[in-house]
C-alpha cells in the first residue's frame, strides 16, 4: 500500500477493464508491442493541463497531433483508486496545490474508513476529512451564519459567498487537534461552532 508501487512522473491514465499487450519485440529488459484495450477508454489520473496545451497546440498547428507522449498505464478496476492516484501524485507535488486534495481526503474517509486513512496519511489527513464534512453541512444547515456563503471547489465567485471552502476547512482541522473534541461527531462539532457563532 505504501505509495502502491509506483512512482508516476508522466501523463497517469488507467484502464478500468481488461487489456491485452502483444509483444513484437524484445529489447532486454523493455518490450515493443501493442496494447489492444478493446471497447474500455483511458481515464486521465494526471497530465490534464499537459494533454490540454497540445490540444491548444495542435489547434494552432496540425503537426503536433503525431507529438509523442509517454504514459504510465495503470489497470485499476474501481474509480477510487484513481481518486486515490490523483491525490497521492498532486499532495507530493509542493508546488503545484489543489482544492481537490481535501476532497479527496473526504471521499477516503468515507470510503475507507479512519484507520485506512491514517495510516496513509496520518492524524491530519483524518482531521481534514473530517473538517470538510464539517464545512459542508455549516454551508447547507440554515441555521449556520455560513449558509450558502461558503464557495466550494469549482464553484464560481457571486457576491453571496465571502470564503472558499479551502481556507475554512483548514481552520476547522486545527480546532479538531484540540482533546476536547477528539471523538465528537462531526456535525456535533459543526453545531456548536454554529452555537458559539450565534452568542457572539
Amino acid at each position: 500500500m505504501r505509495e502502491m508501487g509506483c512512482f508516476p512522473t508522466s501523463i497517469l491514465v488507467n484502464i478500468r477493464g481488461e487489456a491485452k499487450f502483444r509483444e513484437e519485440a524484445s529489447l532486454g529488459w523493455r518490450s515493443i508491442g501493442r496494447l489492444d484495450v478493446g471497447e474500455e477508454r483511458f481515464w486521465l489520473i494526471d497530465g490534464q493541463h499537459r494533454i490540454e496545451a497540445l490540444k491548444r497546440a495542435i489547434e494552432r498547428n496540425s503537426d503536433f497531433e503525431r507529438y509523442p507522449i509517454i504514459l504510465s498505464i495503470l489497470r485499476q478496476p474501481a474509480r477510487f483508486d484513481e481518486l486515490m492516484l490523483f491525490y497521492i501524485v498532486n499532495r507530493r507535488q509542493k508546488s503545484v496545490p489543489t482544492d481537490l486534495a481535501y476532497r479527496h481526503l473526504q471521499r477516503m474517509l468515507w470510503e475507507k474508513g479512519t484507520s485506512w486513512l491514517t495510516d496513509l496519511e496520518g492524524s491530519r489527513g483524518v482531521r481534514l476529512g473530517l473538517a470538510s464534512e464539517a464545512v459542508d453541512y455549516l454551508n447547507s444547515e440554515p441555521r449556520s451564519p455560513f449558509y450558502r456563503r461558503i464557495r466550494m471547489v469549482g464553484q464560481e465567485s457571486d457576491e453571496k459567498t465571502i470564503v472558499s471552502d479551502k481556507p475554512f476547512i483548514a481552520s476547522v482541522a486545527e480546532i479538531l487537534r484540540e482533546k476536547a473534541f477528539s471523538g465528537l461527531p462531526v456535525r456535533e462539532l459543526a453545531d456548536a461552532l454554529i452555537d458559539f457563532w450565534k452568542t457572539m
